[in-house]
């Protein structure tokens, strides 16, 4: 019972982020660009958007500064209208990619039509 819950809110989070992830850019298009508060900062990034739940590739600052941000850790929270938050965690090399490099803490929540996610990323920003 138990691994079907995880099974069916690991679905449900893949669905919000794809959710998310379309509403924000055209189908067609490689990117996406998403709002998101960086130790504070309010910044827009233009990030990929395959629609994996766990893309590495770097993201770029389009409004509210400049550089790009490379991710070394996701957390989603996808909590379903009605019901408990479902987390699920991700972490690039095993938590050693980037270990030396100072990072930051990126912040996004979204209301999709299930119930609502937030994203949360540790980067390294880059010039």
């Amino acid at each position: 019972m138990r691994i079907h819950r995880r099974r069916a809110a690991a679905a449900a989070t893949v669905l919000a982020i794809g959710a998310v992830v379309g509403s924000a850019t055209a189908a067609h298009a490689a990117t996406a660009y998403l709002p998101f508060t960086c130790d504070g900062a309010t910044l827009l990034l233009r990030v990929p958007s395959n629609n994996a739940p766990n893309t590495w590739g770097a993201g770029h600052i389009v409004e509210g500064g400049d550089g790009n941000v490379i991710p070394v850790a996701f957390v989603y929270t996808f909590t379903p209208t009605g019901g408990e938050p479902t987390t699920e965690t991700a972490v690039k090399g095993g938590g050693h990619a980037l270990a030396n490099q100072p990072t930051t803490t990126c912040v996004a929540s979204f209301d999709v039509p299930e119930g609502s996610l937030t994203i949360t990323v540790t980067v390294v920003t880059r010039p």
